[in-house]
């Protein structure tokens, strides 16, 4: 097997090459950033579905572009028919970016991942998963995460006025996570930082294609200290590390 990263595409289509079934409108929909300043552009959506149900999507200088499917049977059909649509010939991602721009380490830990991979490998990854998430297992993470849930919304309580992302919807899925991973509590922080480099990953890579410089990571904070040195921190002999 090849991972996706040794064989993706260096020139990715930039754009249809068959004639329209549908005219092309709204070819910004998800790449303008404007669209979002007042919250989901529900209009462009609806317009899409009514007219362009699969419309090709520009990138900008993020990337060389994509469809985007609106409606839900179509979206069914597409996530139903792995043997038609391929996750793996192309990734799922956007923003690859020229080779020269894309991080050695980053890249490859971003695009070798079982969401990019088809049949078989896809099913071989999950079913190496698979004994681990016993019932009995998920009841444990669930009576966990409920009570993590608790604890949350009972700090938040007496705040008055929140955030709610940061009191709540940054910090479960990573507790839910790190629970299954075996992070410790002590190393549980360090995730948090991460998520937040990984939010201006996109604008950083944006950057970087405008102004080509050497790909090093330059995240306020972000430096070999700031990993775990080593697995000592987080047993090897944890079955789901």
């Amino acid at each position: 097997m090849r991972l996706l990263s040794e064989a993706l595409p260096l020139d990715l289509l930039g754009g249809p090459v068959f004639p329209k079934t549908y005219p092309y409108i709204e070819p910004d929909a998800f790449s303008n950033s404007e669209h979002f300043l007042q919250g989901q552009p529900f209009d462009i959506y609806a317009r899409l579905r009514s007219e362009a149900p699969v419309a090709w999507q520009r990138e900008n200088d993020n990337g060389s572009g994509f469809w985007a499917l609106t409606r839900y049977d179509d979206v069914m059909r597409v996530d139903g028919d792995p043997k038609t649509f391929s996750s793996q010939k192309g990734g799922i991602l956007m923003a690859y970016g020229p080779p020269g721009t894309r991080h050695p380490l980053l890249f490859r830990a971003s695009v070798d991942a079982m969401i990019n991979m088809d049949a078989p490998w896809h099913l071989q990854l999950r079913k190496e998963h698979m004994p681990y998430f016993t019932p009995g297992y998920l009841d444990g993470i669930r009576k966990k995460v409920a009570a993590e849930t608790t604890r949350l919304i009972d700090d938040m309580a007496g705040l008055g006025d929140c955030d709610l992302v940061e009191a709540l919807s940054s910090r479960l899925p990573l507790f839910t996570l790190c629970e299954i991973l075996g992070v410790p509590e002590s190393d549980r922080a360090k995730f948090l930082d991460w998520m937040h480099y990984l939010e201006v990953a996109g604008h950083v890579a944006a950057t970087q294609r405008r102004n080509p410089e050497p790909t090093t990571a330059r995240f306020p904070g972000y430096s070999k200290n700031s990993r775990p040195t080593s697995r000592s921190g987080w047993p090897r002999s944890h079955p789901r590390w």
